[in-house]
C-alpha cells in the first residue's frame, strides 16, 4: 500500500521537478535549490525533533529508574508499594513508546538524509564531483536529490514494516 502510494508521489514530484529543469537558464537551478533548501530545512527539524524525543524519553526513564531505589529506602515511603510499582509502569510506558515510534532510527534516518542532501547541495554549488564537467548538472542534481529522498522514503517503509511486525 504505502509503496505504491511512494511510488505515485514520486513521479508526481519527479514530473513537476524536472520541468524546472528543462526550461534550462539560470533561473531553473536556482529554483530547483530552493526547493533543495526547503528539503533540507524539513528533514533538519525532523531530526532534531525526533532527537530531542528519544532524549527527554530517555531522561525521564533513568530519572523513574532512579527514584525506585531510593522510594524502597526511605522508611515511610517504603510502605507504600505502589509508589515503585509506578514508576516501573511508567519506565516500561516510556519504552514501549521508544520501540514502538522508532524516535532514534527515524532520528538517524532524517539525519543521515539531511546530511547527504547538504552534500548533494555543496558539491552542486561549488562544482566538484560529478558536477565539475556535466553538461546539464541542474538535471542530474534533481535525479540524485530525487533518488535521496526515494530511499529516504522506502527506509521509512522498512522501518514502519518492521514495527508492524515487531507489535
Amino acid at each position: 500500500m504505502f509503496e505504491n502510494f511512494f511510488k505515485n508521489k514520486k513521479e508526481e514530484r519527479r514530473k513537476d521537478i524536472l520541468k524546472f529543469c528543462f526550461k534550462g537558464g539560470r533561473e531553473s537551478a536556482d529554483a530547483y535549490l530552493k526547493i533543495l533548501d526547503a528539503y533540507i530545512i524539513y528533514y533538519h527539524i525532523r531530526a532534531q525533533r525526533c532527537k530531542w524525543q528519544f532524549y527527554i524519553l530517555n531522561m525521564i526513564k533513568y530519572l523513574t529508574l532512579a527514584v525506585i531505589p531510593v522510594v524502597q529506602g526511605v522508611q515511610k515511603i517504603a510502605e507504600h508499594t505502589w509508589v515503585a510499582t509506578i514508576s516501573a509502569s511508567v519506565c516500561l510506558l516510556i519504552e514501549a513508546m521508544l520501540r514502538l515510534w522508532r524516535t532514534e532510527e527515524k532520528w538517524i534516518l532524517y539525519r543521515s538524509t539531511n546530511n547527504t542532501l547538504m552534500s548533494e547541495k555543496r558539491q552542486y554549488v561549488t562544482s566538484k564531483g560529478i558536477y565539475k564537467n556535466a553538461n546539464d548538472p541542474c538535471e542530474i542534481l534533481v535525479e540524485r536529490v530525487e533518488s535521496i529522498i526515494d530511499d529516504e522514503a522506502h527506509k521509512w517503509v522498512a522501518t514502519f514494516k518492521e514495527t508492524k511486525e515487531d507489535a
